[in-house]
């Protein structure tokens, strides 16, 4: 349990001793730039919780070469901002749930980063920033990956969101007037391959 990460080096998680499930940060609403790598613990699988009203960002590396853990991420609260490298797309491969009244975010830095597990946002905000590819758009979805919009609470899409093949988009029937806000857009892989809504 940490408030803010910082600077570089290589953070390992999962070691699931002592009652741990989860490396958490943000326990006293800091906000900070951390631009390591975030991977598992030998022999473990990682997972990272954001907790505290601040903005943690990530740098997320060509191919996912900085954030190589292969657990969950859980944005309790705030923001989590994954910083793509400008000189080529970022990876990230952890399956994400953005719960009420927390976001996470893409900072596209003129590219984008490349999403490759299931999405849920649990009345939560999935967002983007910055200049785009206008091939790949903000965030790009790949082959088979699941949006669900669980829970009583408005859940939203603001980015500029791309992908190919078919994507499920789950969208639950709760209490809210509205159970998912898209003011972003969604649109196929440009120049290549369509991709496919089920809802």
């Amino acid at each position: 349990r940490i408030d803010q990460l910082t600077g570089t080096g290589t953070l390992q998680t999962g070691y699931s001793g002592a009652g741990y499930t989860a490396f958490i940060l943000g326990v006293d609403n800091g906000s900070a730039l951390f631009g390591g790598t975030v991977a598992n613990t030998p022999g473990f699988v990682g997972n990272l919780n954001k907790v505290g009203t601040g903005t943690q960002t990530l740098t997320v590396g060509i191919t996912g070469a900085n954030l190589t853990y292969t657990g969950t991420t859980t944005i309790d609260a705030g923001s989590l901002v994954l910083l793509s490298p400008n000189t080529n797309f970022g990876v990230f491969g952890s399956a994400a749930t953005v719960n009420n009244g927390a976001t996470l975010s893409v900072d596209a830095n003129g590219t984008f980063t490349d999403i490759t597990k299931n999405i849920t946002l649990n009345g939560g905000v999935l967002a983007a920033t910055g200049a785009f590819n206008g091939n790949y758009g903000q965030i790009f979805l790949e082959n088979g990956v699941q949006v669900l919009a669980t829970g009583n609470n408005q859940s939203t899409i603001s980015a500029e969101v791309h992908m190919r093949g078919t994507h499920v988009f789950n969208v639950a029937d709760g209490t809210a007037p509205i159970d998912l806000l898209v003011t972003g857009r969604l649109s196929h892989e440009h120049g290549s391959k369509w991709g496919a809504i089920n809802k």
